[in-house]
């Protein structure tokens, strides 16, 4: 969608759509059947550049001012920020410090001879090429993603200074967690080998069903930097 395109878009569905008909509103916009949430749609992103561009004025400079000379709030000491996502029918969260980016509808590349359960192959990401790792395969999940389709979603992660992208079913959003509210997890998932699991914790989703949005509560995992990091350091093995 071109700048022309999403002017005209914006034209028609008006300002701050997302709130009128998008995810936080009614549900009713026809780009969430290619997009899935408001937060992949160019509408949205073009908001976010043209609400950068925008010069700001003395009493908003003030204001912002006044709010960056406050304390800061020590219950931020107590949460975990983290990003939430979907694989298969399983919620898992990551911390937002790994998160670079979401995409949509990247073309997968097979590596002749090196892809495997663990590596599906590259993808172009803004001209640069990632190595797509299969999540799924990393968290005790059954790789059903077909190479050969289109990925809907990619999560773009910077772990240890290199990038990666991992396909996954549904992006939400991001969350910060009370540590109190963080769990252990079950013995189920404990007593997996190379478990890569840290905490689980209760959350709520937004689901659109029948075209109706209800929101419903999920039990999310929380993935363990430093054992994600092994868990690629031992299965990339070239």
């Amino acid at each position: 969608m071109n700048k022309d395109e999403i002017e005209r878009e914006i034209a028609e569905k008006g300002d701050n759509c997302w709130d009128n008909i998008g995810v936080f509103g009614n549900i009713t916009c026809e780009l969430l059947e290619a997009y899935e949430h408001c937060h992949n749609c160019p509408i949205y992103l073009f908001a976010g550049r043209r609400l950068f561009k925008k010069e700001a004025d003395e009493a908003l400079i003030e204001d912002w001012t006044k709010i960056y000379s406050l304390e800061k709030e020590t219950d931020l000491q107590n949460k975990r920020s983290v990003v939430l996502f979907r694989i298969q029918n399983e919620w898992f969260a990551i911390d937002t410090g790994l998160f670079q980016e979401a995409v949509v509808n990247k073309m997968i590349h097979i590596i002749p001879g090196r892809s495997n359960k663990y590596l599906y192959g590259i993808v172009n990401v803004n001209g640069e090429l990632y190595l797509t790792i299969a999540m799924e395969s990393l968290v005790g999940l059954d790789r059903k993603f077909d190479m050969e389709l289109n990925s809907k979603q990619l999560l773009v992660l910077n772990i240890d200074n290199q990038k990666y992208c991992f396909p996954i079913d549904e992006f939400d959003s991001v969350k910060n967690i009370k540590l109190s509210d963080l769990e252990e997890i079950p013995q189920t998932i404990s007593k997996i080998e190379n478990n890569i699991i840290d905490n689980v914790f209760k959350t709520t989703h937004k689901s659109k069903i029948n075209n109706e949005s209800h929101t419903i509560e999920i039990v999310a995992s929380i993935i363990n930097n430093q054992k994600l990091i092994s868990s690629l350091n031992r299965n990339l093995v070239w």
